[in-house]
């Protein structure tokens, strides 16, 4: 089964607390930030918190990373972003500025990677970027926030799940 946009994936994603430092520190890692700055667009998909009467989701396109970064760093709006690996272990990287100050960084792998090869990826990017909680979830957006993700250990599309601590209070878990 494959996804007209793009081909099926297993995603690892991560949510911690959003600082400026952590969003550089994974794209340093995780991406090449000359090619995404110099050469290739970058496009998001936004939800509007505020959308007046104009429709609640937009797809804002940026000259380069940076500036989508920068712009994703200071906006109260959930925003994600897709970019491209360069990477053979893993399709794409994933980066979503959640709508409650947190952020999830996420890596997507071909479907038919094995579960066992997910978690342990997942567990390295939840050691390296130090995140509250992570997840294996077929292909699906980034959640909006806390909440949202806490709310995807129940989904179908949840292969694994793990807290390193408690949810916030905030969160309504």
């Amino acid at each position: 089964m494959t996804n007209s946009r793009f081909p099926f994936t297993a995603d690892i994603f991560a949510i911690l607390p959003l600082t400026d430092a952590k969003v550089w520190q994974f794209l340093n890692a995780y991406v090449d930030r000359e090619v995404l700055d110099n050469r290739v667009p970058v496009r998001a998909l936004r939800k509007l918190s505020n959308p007046g009467s104009g429709r609640p989701w937009t797809e804002p396109r940026y000259a380069g990373l940076s500036e989508a970064v920068k712009d994703g760093l200071a906006s109260n709006d959930y925003q994600s972003f897709q970019l491209p690996s360069g990477v053979s272990d893993y399709r794409r990287v994933i980066l979503a500025f959640c709508d409650d100050g947190y952020v999830i960084f996420g890596l997507a792998f071909d479907a038919e990677t094995p579960d066992k090869q997910l978690v342990s990826h997942l567990d390295s990017l939840m050691v390296e970027v130090g995140g509250v909680c992570g997840a294996v979830l077929d292909e699906t957006a980034a959640p909006l926030n806390m909440a949202d993700f806490l709310n995807a250990r129940g989904s179908r599309l949840c292969r694994h799940f793990i807290c390193r601590s408690h949810p916030p209070e905030s969160s309504g878990i």
